[in-house]
């Protein structure tokens, strides 16, 4: 059996016990996990059809079934022409079933206008999120998706290393992003997600478009920057200073990072997920930053940027072992400037460890 086919027959079994009779997956990281296609998701209809019991079927435009016939070894196919109505095919896959008042799981990531199709064709049957049954299996990561994940983040880290040996003054925001995100290729990521410079003011907000900001002496820079490699993605923020440093920027960026170890000291498995949250807030409160601390402490990551477990400090759902996730505190002040410091952790038996290893000291830059 197949890694691909392992999957699926797990969701199968998942929707047994949940009472679901189907799982429509469209083209995204669901589909992804399940069958290894990586296709986008546009306005002709591809859908993965997984019953409960029996074998799945992917039903897709048929110019399309040359490109997924590779990947059908445990799936059959279900063509429909440019001029057909594309539910009419996913009704012959279904056949006597799509009159009945089935229990259908549609993906998360399904544009609304497929699954008012989806209504119309099934009349009968009620429909619930996909994610009851791929988010339980995608939240803890299997072995090799940990190897990919470690992989990920080393390549960012040997960008990002490289990256900090050069000259940034006099240089635009969008220089430095084509700079790092060609170095990011350099090292092997497969694609760049993202790759941002937030300077000078623009680093006193949490998120920020490049832009034609010249870099001058004395700014603060940090850079959120994440790439992907076999579908798996990785997300790092570090700040640097461009010559001398701002007043204050020495003992902010020490409680952010301070603030961050506190997190990852909190991780063990059985604890709540808001926990760590919890331990970094605490510490950037009790240094008086609390009103700049503006965002949750982290997210999970795998084949999205931002997937579950979501690091809220009401989720008192419990750390696993196999989470990956962000942990990414920040202290942000308007018009000026603002650090962040983001790695990735993996929560293992003896509790957290980090996947993204580049220094986290103050690199002054030129």
């Amino acid at each position: 059996m197949s890694m691909y086919q392992s999957r699926c027959a797990d969701a199968q079994e998942r929707m047994r016990v949940q009472g679901l009779d189907y799982l429509l997956v469209a083209p995204s990281s669901d589909m992804f996990y399940l069958v290894g296609y990586a296709g986008h998701i546009t306005e002709r209809l591809t859908v993965f059809v997984l019953p409960a019991q029996g074998e799945p079927t992917m039903v897709l435009p048929a110019f399309e079934a040359g490109r997924m016939q590779p990947l059908a070894t445990f799936f059959s196919l279900e063509t429909w022409e440019e001029m057909d109505d594309p539910y009419a095919a996913l009704t012959r896959v279904l056949k006597d079933d799509a009159k009945r008042p089935i229990q259908v799981g549609v993906s998360d990531q399904q544009w609304a206008s497929f699954l008012l199709g989806y209504q119309d064709a099934l009349s009968e049957a009620s429909f619930v999120l996909g994610s009851r049954i791929t988010g339980p299996m995608r939240i803890t990561k299997r072995p090799e998706e940990i190897e990919l994940l470690r992989a990920v983040n080393r390549f960012n880290d040997a960008a990002f290393t490289e990256f900090v040996t050069m000259p940034m003054a006099g240089m635009t925001e969008r220089q430095l992003y084509d700079r790092l995100a060609g170095l990011m290729k350099k090292h092997g990521q497969d694609s760049v997600a993202f790759a941002n410079p937030y300077s000078g003011p623009n680093a006193g907000k949490p998120h920020n478009i490049p832009g034609d900001r010249v870099v001058r002496e004395g700014d603060v820079v940090f850079f959120d920057f994440g790439g992907v490699y076999k579908g798996y993605y990785s997300d790092t923020t570090r700040a640097v200073v461009v010559g001398s440093m701002p007043e204050e920027f020495e003992k902010v960026y020490n409680v952010v990072r301070e603030a961050q170890q506190a997190a990852i000291d909190a991780i063990r498995p059985g604890v709540p997920i808001g926990d760590v949250d919890v331990a970094a807030r605490e510490v950037i409160t009790e240094a008086g930053y609390g009103p700049n601390f503006l965002h949750r402490v982290g997210h999970g990551l795998g084949l999205d940027e931002h997937e579950p477990p979501y690091l809220t400090s009401d989720n008192r759902e419990p750390l696993q072992v196999g989470m990956t996730f962000s942990v990414e505190p920040g202290i942000y002040f308007p018009g000026r400037w603002g650090v962040r410091i983001e790695d990735t952790l993996l929560v293992t038996e003896t509790g957290g460890e980090r996947l993204s290893h580049c220094s986290r000291d103050i690199q002054v830059v030129s």
